[in-house]
């Protein structure tokens, strides 16, 4: 077998995930990892494959296998936080997202999840703010159901909602959207 095998085997994982079926995307992807066994994108994916399995010990390993093969691949990391929040681990997420953003400083994921982390523990004013920088660098992070295709919790999702109702951040959002109008526009929190 050769690198186009692996390729085919892991577009078939991504499909299947695509469409909810995580336990076959996870055999997929591992069957082409034993054939390329050093692919950032396919150990992410198989990540995010045990992730929705809610396998997090899984999910992190290979999510940290990704961050071992490039030190600087900020999603591995971000979702690493992802679970721990979901897990209660609030302040080890925080750890994980702010690597994340300091690997990419224009990454929205990591600093609004950093801002609703801050928001939930009672730090009202600095999750304000950076929740309202983080929707500024990408607007899109303001749509739940966004959020939620990026793999965020359940947890996570709720305490964002209460961020994203925010006056402050209802307002940034309302003027996001009146200077780009063909954007879509957020769902309301």
């Amino acid at each position: 077998m050769d690198g186009k095998d692996s390729a085919v085997l892991f577009a078939l994982g991504s499909a299947h995930f695509r469409q909810g079926k995580y336990a076959a995307a996870v055999d997929y992807i591992k069957e082409g990892l034993k054939i390329k066994p050093n692919s950032t994108g396919a150990m992410f994916d198989l990540g995010n494959a045990y992730l929705m399995l809610r396998k997090f010990p899984a999910a992190i390993a290979e999510y940290e296998k990704a961050i071992a093969e490039d030190k600087k691949f900020w999603p591995a990391m971000n979702n690493i936080g992802l679970i721990k929040y979901e897990t209660g681990e609030v302040d080890e997420a925080m750890r994980h997202w702010q690597s994340a953003a300091e690997v990419d400083p224009k990454a929205a994921e990591p600093r609004l999840a950093i801002a609703v982390a801050l928001y939930a523990k009672g730090d009202r004013e600095q999750g304000v703010s950076q929740g309202e920088a983080a929707i500024r660098l990408d607007s899109s992070y303001a749509d739940i159901k966004f959020l939620k295709e990026n793999l965020w919790g359940d947890r996570l999702l709720e305490d964002t909602q209460k961020l994203l109702a925010t006056p402050k951040i209802r307002a940034t959002i309302a003027q996001l959207q009146e200077r780009s109008p063909r954007t879509q526009r957020p769902a309301p929190p």
